[in-house]
C-alpha cells in the first residue's frame, strides 16, 4: 500500500487490510449480524459504526486503486478554472450593459460549463465517492448549451426577441429534472451503492437523449452562422468573426467528444482518455470567454445594426453626411459594400456607444473597435463624412456640448469647464477653438444667446 494513499483512509482501514493480506484465505464477512467483518483463525471482530459502502470495498486489496485520490496539477487547475468560470458566469449574467440579453445569454453559459468543470473534477479524482450526492448534478445542465448557444447567435444576428413559444426550447431541462427528482432525495448510501455498481438510473436513456439534443442545435446553429456570419460580421480575420466562429467549432468539437464518450461508456470500453480530452476542451473555452470579457468585452454584445437605426442616427450629423468618394481612394482595396458596413459601425459606435468622450481616443484605437486597419478607417471617414478623424470627433463633442450647455443655462448650471472634459476634450483651449469653429460663436457668447 502506498503512504499517499494511506493518508487517504482511515488507520482502522489500514490496519484491516494488511490483516487481510495475511489471512487472505479466511475472511468471513457476517451479512446476518449487522455486516461485521471477522477477520481470521483469532476470529478478531473490526466493528464500524455507520461503515460506507466505499469503505466496505477497501477490505479488498485489490480494489485499492479504484478509489485512490487521483489529485495533481491538472485536476487541480480544472477546479481553479471550474469556479473561476462560475465567478465569470455570474458576472456576465448580472452584468449592466446596453445590450443584456446577449450577455445574459453568454453568462449562463459559461455557469453551465463551469458547473460541468466541477462535476467532472469529482469524477476524475474519485471524490465523487466521498459525495454522493454529487450524483447527476451537471446532468440537467448539459442540456441548456445548444438552446443558450442558438439564441445567442439569434440575438446577435438579427436582434432576435424571446417570446413565451421560446420557452419549449427549455422542456428538456425541465423533463429531466423531473425525471431524475427521486434519485436527487435519496440517502446517501443508496446514492453510493449506484455510483459503485455502476447501476445509475436512466443513465442509457439520457445519454441518449442529450446526444439528440446537441445535434439538433448543432444543426440550427450550423444554419444560423451560414446564413448571417459571413454577411454580418464578412471582415475575414476580424474579433468578431473569429469569435462567432470559435463558439460554433467547440460546439461541434463538445458534441462529437460527448458522442464518443457516450458509446465508450455504452459498451463498457476505456472512456479515461476521452473523459480528460472533453474536459481539457471545456476549460479552455471557459478560459476563451474569461479572456474575451475582460479584454475585449464589446464583441461578447456585438449586435446587427439595422437601417432603422442607422437612418436614425445619421440625423445627428447634419450636412456631413452625404457619401462623397475621392479620387484619393480610387485604388484603395476597401470595397464599396464593406465601406458601408464600416459606416455602419463608426455610426454606432458614435451616437449609441458615445465612443467621442473618451479623451485619450485615436485613430488606432477607433480602428481596433471597428477591427479594421487605420487607413479603412480614414477612407470612411474622409468618404462618408468628408472630414478626418479629429474633425469628425470633435464635431460630436461640440453637439453634445451644446445640448449640455442649453440643458444647464435652464438649470442655472452654466460651468463651462465641467462640460469641457465630459465630453471628451482635453483642455478648454482645444474646446473653445472647436466650438468656435463649427457654431462660429464662443461658448460664452452661446450661453448667452440662449439666456436671452
Amino acid at each position: 500500500m502506498s503512504n499517499d494513499f494511506a493518508e487517504n483512509i482511515p488507520n482502522s482501514f489500514v490496519s484491516l487490510t494488511e490483516q487481510y493480506q495475511q489471512n487472505e484465505d479466511n475472511i468471513v464477512v457476517n451479512e446476518k449480524s449487522s455486516n461485521t467483518p471477522q477477520i481470521g483463525a483469532n476470529s478478531t471482530t473490526c466493528t464500524f459504526e455507520k461503515l460506507s459502502y466505499s469503505h466496505m470495498a477497501l477490505v479488498n486489496p485489490l480494489l485499492l486503486k479504484e478509489y485512490v485520490k487521483k489529485i495533481n496539477i491538472w485536476t487541480t487547475l480544472c477546479l481553479c478554472i471550474g469556479f473561476m468560470g462560475c465567478f465569470i458566469g455570474i458576472i456576465l449574467t448580472f452584468r449592466i450593459n446596453t445590450e443584456k440579453t446577449t450577455n445574459r445569454l453568454i453568462g449562463v453559459l459559461v455557469l453551465s460549463f463551469s458547473l460541468l468543470i466541477l462535476h467532472d473534477y469529482l469524477i476524475i479524482t474519485n471524490l465523487q465517492y466521498s459525495l454522493p450526492h454529487t450524483l447527476y448534478f451537471s446532468t440537467a445542465f448539459t442540456f441548456l448549451y445548444g438552446p443558450l448557444l442558438y439564441f445567442y447567435f439569434k440575438r446577435i444576428t438579427s436582434q432576435y426577441r424571446f417570446v413565451k413559444q421560446d420557452l419549449i426550447h427549455f422542456l428538456p431541462v425541465v423533463l429531466i429534472l423531473l425525471l431524475l427528482l427521486p434519485t436527487y432525495v435519496l440517502p446517501e448510501e443508496k446514492k453510493l451503492n449506484m455510483m459503485q455498481n455502476n447501476s445509475l438510473p436512466y443513465f442509457e436513456f439520457i445519454s441518449v437523449a442529450r446526444l439528440l439534443v446537441l445535434s439538433f442545435y448543432g444543426f440550427l446553429i450550423i444554419r444560423v452562422y451560414r446564413v448571417n456570419i459571413s454577411r454580418l460580421y464578412g471582415i475575414k480575420g476580424s474579433k468578431q468573426n473569429r469569435w462567432i466562429t470559435s463558439l460554433v467549432v467547440f460546439y461541434l468539437c463538445y458534441a462529437a467528444l460527448s458522442l464518443m464518450l457516450t458509446i465508450l461508456v455504452l459498451f463498457a470500453l476505456n472512456s479515461t482518455s476521452i473523459q480528460y480530452i472533453k474536459t481539457t476542451a471545456v476549460t479552455l473555452f471557459v478560459l476563451y470567454v474569461s479572456y474575451i470579457a475582460f479584454v475585449h468585452p464589446s464583441i461578447l454584445d456585438q449586435v446587427r445594426i439595422n437601417r432603422f437605426n442607422i437612418n436614425k442616427a445619421s440625423l445627428l450629423l447634419p450636412v456631413y453626411t452625404q457619401s462623397k468618394v475621392t479620387h484619393r481612394y480610387q485604388n484603395s482595396g476597401l470595397t464599396a459594400g464593406l465601406s458601408l458596413e464600416l459606416k455602419e459601425r463608426l455610426l454606432y459606435l458614435l451616437n449609441h456607444e458615445k465612443i467621442y468622450r473618451q479623451n485619450d481616443l485615436t485613430l488606432q484605437k477607433l480602428s481596433e473597435l471597428l477591427d479594421t486597419t487605420r487607413h479603412n478607417t480614414s477612407q470612411v471617414i474622409n468618404e462618408h463624412f468628408d472630414l478626418n478623424f479629429f474633425d469628425l470627433i470633435n464635431l460630436y463633442r461640440i453637439q453634445e456640448a451644446k445640448k449640455l450647455l442649453r440643458k444647464r443655462v435652464h438649470q442655472n448650471h452654466s460651468t463651462i469647464i465641467d462640460i469641457v472634459y465630459e465630453v471628451g476634450f482635453n483642455n478648454k483651449v482645444t474646446f473653445y477653438r472647436s466650438f468656435k469653429k463649427h457654431t462660429k460663436v464662443t461658448p460664452t457668447k452661446y450661453v448667452k444667446s440662449n439666456l436671452e
